[in-house]
């Protein structure tokens, strides 16, 4: 995401990809102003027209669309270039390459700072691998699409050589992997070719995240359909699910020697003795907490944390132990014991 501060209360941003969607769900809140350039049905006399108009809208509710590909963002408007629009109401549909300017309702907190500043760092390289019956390819995906290798071959059925001809391909391609140091790959495509090549890989390749998705295609035209769908924003979740899963494991380990504050109330009394290092709070606990307009108390807290240099992390459902985090909304490791 690409972002500017304007001042305290003012962000001017653009959105670079679906992940950026997660990260502004968690600064956006009830009462803040969006403003920015969208479409709206006008009525010109007896005909309506869709228009593409500046308007800023009061927030009331934020929620991601139903493929998670835009953050839809609604309130009142209370100003716009379409002077009879406002007072309507507007939903905003925040997605990929939008542009708007955010004016927060208060100024602009340390753990939004450290969402903003996360969500512009250099994000990790994926490998993607992405294979059918007769096409095979390997690129990275990052701010783009670079294609390392691909390669078409046909590889007859009933082939005595069936499986050698095959696996020098596989090898081939797996020297290549080799040369890199990867964190996080992909193998895609339909059936079960993405399994066969991660049979042959899984013991000769020095890699411990490697995910499995179906798509319709191998080769090329695989990867750039697995950018297009959900199992890519999956994807991007999982690179930071790898540094969750880590802290979580350093929560698990400091419950047994009472280090850890379970829910709101325990979080908050230890805050106000600056005895929180860091928190972790359920995403799911906190889109609810948003969905019911119930946001200001975790808000009061965030802040409290804040200034005592508390680091925050949000914990999303498809990590490891969620459940516990879950049950709790928040919990916190100790600086100290009391």
């Amino acid at each position: 995401m690409k972002y500017e501060i304007i001042d305290r209360k003012t962000i001017k941003i653009r959105v670079e990809d679906e992940v950026d969607l997660l990260y502004l769900y968690k600064i956006v809140n009830a009462g803040d102003i969006v403003e920015g350039y969208d479409y709206r049905t006008l009525k010109f006399e007896n005909e309506k027209e869709k228009k593409k108009i500046k308007v800023k809208i009061e927030v009331e509710n934020i929620k991601f669309s139903e493929y998670k590909d835009s953050l839809r963002i609604s309130g009142k408007i209370i100003d716009s270039s379409d002077k009879d629009s406002i007072g309507h109401y507007h939903t905003f549909d925040i997605r990929i390459s939008t542009e708007f300017i955010l004016y927060k309702k208060e100024e602009i907190k340390k753990y939004e700072e450290k969402i903003l500043e996360k969500s512009s760092r250099k994000k990790e390289n994926i490998f993607v691998i992405s294979i059918d019956s007769n096409d095979i390819a390997l690129g990275i995906i990052n701010n783009g699409i670079k294609i390392i290798k691909e390669e078409y071959y046909k590889i007859n059925k009933g082939d005595p050589e069936e499986k050698s001809k095959l696996y020098k391909i596989f090898s081939e391609f797996l020297n290549i992997l080799k040369d890199y140091d990867i964190k996080f790959l992909c193998i895609i495509g339909p059936l079960f070719y993405p399994e066969e090549f991660y049979d042959y890989v899984k013991d000769k390749l020095n890699v411990k995240n490697i995910r499995i998705y179906k798509v319709s295609n191998g080769g090329v035209n695989g990867i750039y359909e697995f950018v297009r769908r959900t199992e890519y924003y999956e994807a991007l979740k999982s690179l930071e699910i790898l540094e969750i899963n880590k802290l979580i494991d350093e929560i698990l380990y400091l419950m047994q020697k009472n280090m850890v504050a379970f829910g709101y109330d325990e979080v908050y009394n230890n805050a106000m003795y600056n005895n929180i290092e860091y928190v972790l709070i359920s995403e799911d606990c906190f889109k609810k907490m948003k969905e019911e307009n119930n946001i200001d108390k975790i808000i009061n807290l965030f802040n409290i944390l804040d200034k005592i240099d508390a680091e925050i992390y949000f914990v999303s459902n498809n990590v490891n132990n969620f459940e516990l985090i879950d049950r709790f909304c928040i919990v916190g490791k100790l600086r100290y014991k009391i």
